[in-house]
């Protein structure tokens, strides 16, 4: 499922126009990144599964196929007038990205939600795929050197 952008001609178009605005946002992401793999060299084992596995292909998906899609039918329709598309479409694609996290890790799974309603601000602002991608990698690495064990205790 989650590689379902690369059937969308649309969605396998990807933005890669370099300004030093973006790169300055990425090399900073990328250095935080590299930071907490210095700090915790358990995580540079799963660095890359982190970025192949989940944060490039879920955000591909969620962001730049699901939000996308969302946003274009909600302004062709005008289904749920009350909220602008782009935040309906950002709730909407948060919800089903936390419903498909709930099987696989139970109550963990919810705290994936503001998470990803940040992820899904942040994409619609920059429209910068790379940019939540290394995002997504920051947070999961956080979570897992961080969140994860406390969470885990507390339940």
């Amino acid at each position: 499922m989650l590689f379902l952008p690369l059937l969308d001609k649309e969605s396998r178009q990807l933005n890669f126009s370099l300004s030093k605005h973006r790169l300055t946002h990425w090399l900073i992401l990328l250095s935080l990144i590299g930071l907490l793999l210095l700090i915790h060299p358990f995580t540079q084992e799963i660095f890359l599964i982190i970025v192949a596995y989940t944060a490039l292909p879920e955000e591909w998906f969620f962001r730049k196929y699901i939000q996308n899609g969302l946003k274009q039918y909600l302004s062709k329709t005008g289904f749920l007038k009350r909220l602008p598309e782009r935040t309906t479409a950002i709730i909407c694609s948060s919800l089903f990205f936390t419903a498909l996290h709930l099987p696989t890790q139970g109550q963990m799974g919810l705290a994936v939600f503001l998470p990803s309603l940040v992820l899904g601000y942040i994409y619609q602002l920059k429209q910068d795929l790379i940019f939540v991608i290394l995002m997504h990698t920051l947070f999961n690495l956080f979570f897992i050197i961080y969140i994860k064990e406390a969470y885990t205790s507390w339940f």
